[in-house]
């Protein structure tokens, strides 16, 4: 009785705390990195696994990647969020580009393969750090970003930062 009323007691003060916490892993594939990081540098904070376990590419692109994020960490948020799409759509993107600034990241979901485009709401600043299969298309109605995929993936573009 008294763990059942534990795990009762626990999973409502993590209702009341805002919902259920998430980890991301950060196993190979490299397209999985590129999801957990994504995901983890919009504000979700963690990473948990068997870390050891990580190829050195992935170790490498986790540390380009927060290493980058770190030089617009603030800018990310302060930010508030523009959002294309919802979650489990074939194009999920989430742009948090300072409006002051320009600085920021914009992140790119795909969960298939095939060519995906979205403009851009933000005004972001300069030429972004790439990581993934995304470009950045500057056309006469604005900026868009073009994502390639063969699986699912994400890509991330970093504004006024440098790597």
């Amino acid at each position: 009785m008294k763990r059942k009323l534990t795990r009762f007691v626990s999973a409502l003060l993590l209702m009341a705390a805002g919902g259920l916490m998430t980890h991301y892993l950060p196993d190979d594939p490299g397209s999985s990195q590129l999801i957990n990081l994504a995901s983890l540098v919009l504000g979700q904070n963690g990473i948990w696994g068997d870390l050891p376990r990580v190829s050195e590419e992935g170790v490498e692109l986790f540390g380009r990647v927060l290493g980058v994020y770190k030089q617009v960490r603030d800018d990310v948020t302060r930010a508030y969020p523009v959002v294309y799409g919802q979650p489990g759509d074939l194009l999920e993107v989430r742009e948090k580009i300072d409006g002051d600034t320009g600085k920021g990241v914009v992140c790119a979901f795909v969960n298939g393969a095939g060519t995906y485009r979205c403009r851009l709401t933000s005004r972001p600043c300069g030429e972004p750090v790439v990581f993934g299969g995304a470009i950045l298309l500057r056309e006469t109605d604005g900026l868009w970003i073009e994502l390639t995929a063969e699986e699912p993936t994400a890509a991330i573009l970093f504004f006024g930062a440098a790597e």
